[in-house]
């Protein structure tokens, strides 16, 4: 069995597991999803 990803949703999971899977990464990673909610004008390229 094989999926197939967007390049999107490729480049989210790579970013997903850069970021979680090491320790200051993931810091920066959830002070960066906290202020994405919190501003309006964050520049997002997704959707959450």
């Amino acid at each position: 069995m094989s999926a197939v990803l967007t390049a999107e949703q490729a480049l989210k999971l790579v970013g997903e597991m850069f970021v979680y899977h090491m320790p200051f990464n993931r810091a920066l990673g959830l002070e960066l999803e906290r202020y994405e909610k919190r501003s309006p004008n964050w520049p997002s390229t997704t959707s959450r």
